[in-house]
């Protein structure tokens, strides 16, 4: 799936939130529980973000991950139907493609 990435921040009742990018859905019919990055810039670094409901999103723990070409994992174990989104190191509004 081709999108953008966001940008992090917080919202008004001062949880982190993802925003400006594009949002994917981790599919219901899949045997990968990982949110994988497929295809971005190579040296930038990127991000995961999982959205868990009332206005709470969350960064992955893997924290940002360099990116140099191939596909690296942004989240691990994500359930089905979660939200998903990517901040880089280059800003917002970067063209991702992402593998779920």
């Amino acid at each position: 799936m081709n999108g953008t990435t966001g940008t992090s921040g917080t919202n008004r009742h001062g949880l982190p939130e993802f925003f400006g990018g594009s949002e994917f859905t981790k599919p219901s019919a899949t045997t990968c529980h990982d949110f994988n990055l497929w295809s971005g810039q190579v040296g930038v670094t990127y991000e995961g973000w999982l959205y868990y409901g009332n206005g709470n999103w969350g960064a992955c723990t893997e924290g940002y991950v360099r990116y140099s070409g191939g596909s690296i994992v942004l989240c691990s174990n994500v359930a089905a139907g979660t939200i998903e989104g990517v901040t880089s190191s280059n800003g917002s509004g970067q063209g991702i493609e992402i593998e779920d």
